[in-house]
């Protein structure tokens, strides 16, 4: 049987799971996903997915608001990446900088966090959250999503292969870099 453990480093040790950096797809039963509020997740959850922040983002601190859902993308039960997003009204409630776009126009979710462990990236996992965030969207009547990207981030490539497009840019005045607006209809 295969299995899956996190190792005393913090990472998630694999055997016989993937095959060519790839996600053996004919397996399925070993995926599958949890979406909550944040806040209702257990303890253990909260502290797994804040250990594989610290991981992904080790200069940030990753506090998650209230009204954040996440999907978490579990691989033989345990968790390897996941995805967080907040309605547009929440994110006009809790004041979160849109940077001059409007985002009132339409009922849409923003992507605020992607976030897949460091040994499972290039293994088609961004992909699978991206496709479970849209499907889950669109199931409570949302009509687009968007996300803000810095230019340099990987996740700009992935974003664009899932149907995401250019619609604005910015320049982050703190990091003095560009920060692409991503926009992609549902």
């Amino acid at each position: 049987m295969n299995k899956c453990m996190w190792t005393l480093e913090g990472n998630i040790k694999c055997e016989n799971l993937i095959k060519n950096n790839k996600i053996k797809y004919n397996n399925n039963n070993n995926i599958r996903y949890i979406e909550s509020l944040y806040n209702n997740l257990s303890y253990d959850f909260k502290n797994d997915i804040q250990n594989i922040y610290k991981l992904c983002f080790p200069n940030k601190n990753m506090n998650l608001l209230n009204d954040t859902m996440i999907i978490i993308c579990l691989f033989n039960d345990n968790i390897v990446g996941s995805i967080c997003y907040i309605d547009n009204y929440s994110l006009i409630k809790n004041n979160i900088d849109t940077n001059g776009y409007n985002i009132s126009m339409h009922k849409g979710s923003f992507i605020y966090n992607l976030c897949v462990h460091p040994d499972f990236r290039r293994m088609g996992f961004g992909n699978l959250l991206i496709k479970k965030l849209k499907d889950c969207i669109r199931k409570n009547g949302d009509k687009y999503v968007h996300t803000h990207v810095e230019e340099n981030n990987l996740s700009l490539k992935l974003f664009k292969k899932n149907n995401f497009y250019e619609e604005n840019q910015f320049i982050n005045n703190d990091k003095k870099n560009r920060v692409i607006t991503l926009f992609s209809w549902l």
